[in-house]
């Protein structure tokens, strides 16, 4: 599998699975840090129906193995983030943490401070934003897996191959006082992927 063909993929998921001809959402390979990521819209409502970024960090999955089936799980996730315009509410929420910080020079203690009391006063022991984050990665797997692959052996290997030997290891971070504190771990993905799944599959 190369870069094509994950552009490839796209496309068809994108018209097969979710239903968007009208789309232009182009795959780039990162070089980065970064294994995947996506940026985009999908709205009926604005004058296109999907247009975003994927980046994946192709070199990255093809050292270490990854199967054509795990990255089109990958694809298949990403996807889902902008299907379901993920990126827009992640945007909306650090523009506003970054307008509250700039406001005056004690602000950003006390962004910091009020996220660390919503983490201690929410159940799940996140803030609002990390929160959403934990959901939005739940929900792109739950899509990539019930409406794109349909393959819940290669969802799981793909996670597992993700988290480097580590399923402890956090899927995604928020930050507090410059700390990276996990949103979820990998191994929790993988738990309420198997349980949406499952449940999905009983209605």
């Amino acid at each position: 599998m190369n870069i094509k063909n994950c552009q490839d993929s796209v496309n068809w998921i994108l018209a097969n699975r979710l239903l968007i001809n009208d789309h232009n959402v182009i795959v780039i390979n990162t070089k980065t840090s970064l294994i995947a990521g996506a940026f985009g819209i999908n709205s009926t409502i604005w004058p296109i129906n999907a247009k975003g970024i994927i980046l994946i960090n192709f070199d990255y999955l093809s050292e270490r193995h990854f199967t054509e089936k795990e990255i089109q799980f990958i694809l298949a996730h990403e996807i889902a983030h902008i299907y379901k315009n993920h990126s827009l509410n992640t945007l909306m929420w650090n523009i506003i943490e970054r307008l509250l910080k700039n406001l005056d020079y004690n602000t950003p203690i006390l962004v910091e401070i009020f996220k660390g009391f919503l983490e201690i006063l929410s159940p799940g022991n996140l803030p609002y934003n990390a929160e959403e984050l934990k959901n939005n990665e739940y929900e792109a797997d739950l899509i990539a897996l019930n409406y794109v692959t349909g393959d819940l052996r290669n969802a799981i290997s793909c996670l597992q191959k993700l988290s480097s030997g580590d399923l402890n290891s956090p899927s995604h971070s928020w930050e507090l006082f410059n700390l990276d504190l996990p949103a979820m771990t990998l191994k929790k993905r993988i738990e309420v992927l198997k349980e949406r799944y499952y449940s999905f599959r009983t209605i």
